[in-house]
């Protein structure tokens, strides 16, 4: 990273997710550059987790617990960023990581699974984007601001057995274009699309019965980018003050070109679906 300090020195981004995986490497990369942090998480141990990890930055990282699919937490979290609109600092922005996925087929999942997926993936955010934001912009005024998702390679196509996570990532990327219509021009929008990465994502997953993602994890993990190099990406992007949807490699945005490209599109997606339903087996 350059010497030279980025825009962002001294202000503060407020990270949903920021305790493990991409969220938790961000916060750290930030952290490093100088700027102050702001990090949340449904889990009381893993705030702590990520407190200790960066203990060198004690300074610079508050913690709030807050379960983003629970309208109440936002609430309380809401109060307490707006308890520090007097205090001497700027926003960074609004980072976005939280997300959970399914796994296994449609109607042999648990309704209360995919419902809870629903409520993470896209009621938090839109929750913590409407709460949040608002506070964040009335503070800094007519100074740059970043609001930024993190979305996915998923969004391009339909998986099967993850369907429901590729969908609230469809919704999101409409949700975030659409509301960087309305926002003023000092807000800066910005989404990156991993593929996959080795983080606790694949344990986390809600898998129907009988169905674990961590074994296709498992099988394909040499498919697989790890967390601080798309933070790394993420971050170096912001401090450029790029917008936009950005990759967090080349080989990324070529799988996501060929993805979507007509002809090629339907064989690659092809040859996903036949290596998920057999790793799956």
């Amino acid at each position: 990273m350059s010497t030279k300090r980025p825009w962002f020195y001294g202000r503060k981004f407020i990270i949903t997710g920021g305790t493990t995986g991409i969220g938790f490497e961000i916060t750290k990369r930030f952290l490093e550059a100088g700027a102050k942090a702001l990090i949340i998480s449904h889990s009381k141990e893993e705030l702590e987790d990520a407190k200790d990890k960066l203990h060198n930055f004690d300074d610079k990282l508050e913690t709030f617990q807050c379960d983003v699919s629970k309208y109440e937490d936002v609430e309380k979290f809401a109060k307490y960023v707006e308890a520090q609109k007097d205090k001497d600092f700027l926003y960074g922005g609004l980072i976005e990581c939280v997300g959970i996925t399914n796994f296994g087929p449609f109607f042999e999942s648990q309704l209360k699974d995919l419902i809870y997926i629903i409520r993470v993936n896209i009621e938090g955010t839109v929750t913590v984007t409407h709460q949040i934001l608002p506070k964040v912009l009335e503070k800094n005024g007519k100074e740059m601001t970043y609001l930024t998702f993190i979305s996915s390679v998923a969004a391009l196509a339909e998986f099967p057995y993850f369907g429901l996570y590729s969908a609230t990532k469809v919704a999101m990327e409409h949700f975030f274009n659409s509301l960087s219509k309305e926002l003023p021009k000092t807000v800066k929008l910005l989404m990156i699309r991993p593929g996959a990465v080795k983080t606790r994502f694949y344990e986390r997953a809600k898998n129907a019965p009988g169905h674990d993602m961590r074994i296709l994890a498992e099988k394909t993990k040499s498919y697989f980018t790890t967390p601080d190099k798309v933070a790394k990406t993420f971050v170096n992007a912001i401090i450029k003050k790029k917008t936009g949807i950005i990759y967090p490699s080349f080989s990324t945005k070529l799988q996501a070109s060929l993805l979507t490209n007509r002809l090629i599109g339907p064989f690659l997606k092809k040859s996903y679906f036949k290596q998920i339903m057999t790793y799956n087996k």
